[in-house]
């Protein structure tokens, strides 16, 4: 892979299949994901700077990353295993990119046919429900602030015209938040 030896030299690459306990720095995109070994990659920016691992991404999928997060399992990972040494360390599993697997054709039909079926304009997503009394809601106005924990992940349902049509986990990451649609009601 003469991606990855651009920025590092002694590499070993091995296929592997396999759930990996250990902290991941996850990059992906639409279609592709890229996990760097947590400790790695920060040994790697002293040497490399900072946006490395973004830059290796663009370079393996022509494509640069649209998502990124820390992650601490990768059940059933199937696909390359990246041994680096840097600086005398060898760090095992350094860099992990899996194996892109061919869409099904009837997966994609049912896909496609979903995305038909559900229109994102005019989704609202409700955070919470709860009762308050009606002297709460009178006092409620524009610029009005409900705080939310920002460490956890928050579960939310997908309303369009006053129906249900799915449910997510809502989570604040840096200055944003991520919606993971966990069900989909048609």
């Amino acid at each position: 892979m003469k991606e990855i030896e651009k920025y590092f030299s002694k590499v070993n690459i091995k296929r592997i299949k396999e759930t990996i306990s250990d902290e991941y720095y996850l990059l992906k995109d639409e279609h592709n994901s890229l996990f760097v070994k947590s400790e790695f990659f920060v040994m790697a920016i002293f040497s490399h700077g900072s946006k490395w691992a973004e830059n290796l991404f663009s370079d393996l999928y022509n494509n640069p990353p649209s998502y990124n997060e820390i992650i601490n399992d990768i059940r059933n990972f199937e696909g390359l295993s990246i041994d680096v040494e840097i600086n005398g360390d060898v760090f095992k599993n350094a860099i992990l990119i899996p194996e892109n697997k061919p869409v099904n054709k009837n997966e994609e039909s049912k896909l496609s046919s979903v995305e038909d079926k559900i229109s994102l304009k005019n989704v609202v997503i409700r955070v919470l429900k709860k009762k308050v009394p009606l002297d709460f809601i009178e006092s409620v106005g524009s610029g009005s602030q409900f705080l939310l924990s920002e460490n956890e992940k928050i579960e939310v349902e997908l309303i369009q015209n006053n129906k249900i049509i799915g449910k997510g986990i809502l989570e604040k990451i840096d200055d944003g938040y991520s919606l993971e649609i966990t069900e989909v009601q048609i």
